[in-house]
Parts: C-alpha cells; sequence; structure tokens
C-alpha cells in the first residue's frame, strides 16, 4: 500500500522477479482511511514512518497496520 503510484510500481517491478512467486495484495491509498475485510499474514511499512512528521500520525499508522495483522502476523518495519 501507497499513496504514490510511482512507488507502488516500483515496488511491483522488483516483486514481480522473485521465485516463487509471492501473492500481493496493491493499494494506492491512505492506509489510515481503508477499512479492510480480512487480516494480513504480513505487512511492511519500509521507509514510512521516516516521512511522518508528527508523532501521533506515526503511532496511528503502526496501530492501525497490528490491528490488521493475523494473530502471528508479522510486521517489517
Amino acid at each position: 500500500m501507497d499513496t504514490s503510484k510511482v512507488m507502488l510500481q516500483a515496488a511491483r517491478k522488483h516483486i514481480e522477479k522473485l521465485e516463487p512467486p509471492l501473492h500481493i495484495d496493491w493499494y494506492e491509498e491512505d492506509l489510515l482511511a481503508l477499512v479492510f475485510d480480512h487480516s494480513f499474514e504480513v505487512a511492511s511499512s519500509h521507509l514510512v514512518l521516516h516521512f511522518i512528521e508528527e508523532h501521533e500520525q506515526k503511532k496511528a499508522l503502526l496501530q492501525k497496520l497490528a490491528d490488521n495483522l493475523q494473530e502471528s502476523g508479522i510486521l517489517l518495519r
């Protein structure tokens, strides 16, 4: 998930080269605005927190990621 189409395309380009192929849901959205109907096995926030200035927004983002992970889910940051 990213709000930038360019960043999603760059990520997709690298991910598509991996073997075995991974199943990834791609979202061009603001994470805090989305409501998911399922939980995730893995979430990654690589280079995301760096661009968020406000401490409370960082905290909200990490909480949203945690709330949408499966019980044994993994958060990479």
